[in-house]
């Protein structure tokens, strides 16, 4: 049948577009961004999934949504931010077929290098505007939160003994004094 096709149309055919490693490196990615976000619970729905919280979605994964051959993540934005997000880049952001038209807008996971950090505030966005007033908070309070973590953490961060210790040759065990200094209460 293939080989029928292929001599019609003088192309040849081929299996659809969608590279499955970056769909599974993707969901999985993405999995993890949403479940951290308080009472939030995931919907496999064949190769696609949904991100809910009380029963509503507030993020989809899509791979090759009705053929299109995109990867990729949906999320609901205030309006009119899905029409500024696809005109500023319009080879990562899309209109997402059905729901755009109610705010939602689509980020491809398949196109470039992904900003593992714009996912997770277009999800976590989406989730605030989708979940109860106090599990939106709660969403908030854990960014602000996640963010002070890291900054705590960089300021103790001794860069000059984790170079010295990367530039060991290969195999060398960790040695006394390799830990972080404790932490300042």
């Amino acid at each position: 049948m293939a080989k029928a096709a292929q001599e019609k149309s003088g192309r040849a055919c081929s299996a659809p577009t969608t590279n499955s490693d970056v769909a599974r490196n993707g969901l999985a990615r993405l999995t993890k961004i949403c479940l951290s976000l308080p009472e939030a619970t995931r919907n496999t729905l064949g190769a696609h999934a949904g991100f809910l919280v009380k029963k509503k979605i507030f993020a989809y994964f899509l791979n090759d949504h009705h053929g299109d051959g995109i990867v990729g993540v949906t999320c609901k934005v205030l309006t009119g931010d899905n029409v500024r997000l696809v005109a500023a880049d319009p080879k990562r952001f899309y209109m997402p077929a059905y729901i755009a038209s109610r705010g939602w807008v689509g980020l491809r996971l398949d196109v470039g290098e992904v900003d593992w950090e714009e996912v997770q505030d277009l999800v976590t966005g989406s989730y605030q505007l989708m979940a109860p007033k106090k599990l939106a908070a709660m969403a908030g309070e854990a960014s602000a939160e996640t963010a002070r973590f890291f900054t705590e953490r960089n300021a103790r961060t001794d860069f000059k003994a984790f170079d010295k210790i990367m530039r060991r040759r290969g195999g060398q065990p960790p040695r006394a004094g390799d830990e972080m200094p404790p932490r300042a209460r």
